[in-house]
């Protein structure tokens, strides 16, 4: 996560990395980078032939922000908080494993709240 602050605004950048093994069913796959919830934003995957653990790696990237005055610091340190909450659950989640549909739409739940597209 990365906080960037300019003359006129702010911008908070967040970014998750999923990694999946080569045996992932390709289903689970299309759910995660074609679900609806995402399409404004959608993850981007990678293939890594020399990784058997981490062959697919999905990359959930995106931001927000707002320009000052329109929201006070408080507001700032709150989403960022929750952000990395968020990508602590979707670690746990992956801990977890996210072998079944079911999984996919727990971690997608999870991921939609800061990885949506406003």
């Amino acid at each position: 996560m990365v906080l960037e602050c300019q003359k006129d605004g702010w911008m908070l950048r967040r970014k998750f990395f999923l990694g999946l093994p080569a045996e992932t069913d390709i289903g689970i796959l299309q759910e995660l980078l074609a679900n609806s919830r995402l399409a404004g934003c959608p993850p981007t995957m990678l293939i890594d032939k020399r990784d058997a653990v981490d062959f697919y790696q999905i990359t959930f990237d995106t931001g927000s922000g707002a320009g000052w005055g329109l929201y006070d610091k408080q507001h700032i340190i709150n989403t960022a908080i929750r952000a990395t909450d968020v990508n602590i659950a979707m670690y746990e989640a992956l801990c977890d494993g996210i072998e079944t549909r079911e999984d996919v739409a727990g971690f997608l739940t999870i991921a939609y709240e800061m990885y949506e597209a406003y």
